[in-house]
């Protein structure tokens, strides 16, 4: 269903006009564990470098995932970790 949501919002963007860049959680490959917690940086993977540099060119976001139990999923938690504390930068206007 997220899939399906996504898509749809995508297509009438599209229609109107913006410039998209999706990124679909599942198709990335990422290590979702910070093995030494926070006392070691940790390198981030090229999926997680492109990602990065498509969120410092967004001008809008849009998340469409499934929640379980009200929760974020786990990878998902983990791809906002690696945005927050791994060689983030902060995001200008």
């Amino acid at each position: 269903m997220s899939q399906g949501l996504a898509g749809a919002f995508q297509a009438a963007a599209e229609t109107a006009g913006a410039e998209v860049c999706r990124t679909n959680l599942a198709d990335m490959d990422f290590d979702p564990d910070l093995t030494d917690g926070y006392h070691s940086r940790k390198t981030l993977e090229p999926c997680l470098e492109d990602w990065r540099e498509n969120i410092m060119w967004a001008n809008h976001l849009v998340w469409a995932d499934p929640k379980w139990w009200d929760r974020l999923l786990a990878a998902r938690c983990s791809l906002l970790a690696a945005r927050c504390s791994l060689g983030a930068r902060p995001i200008s206007s």
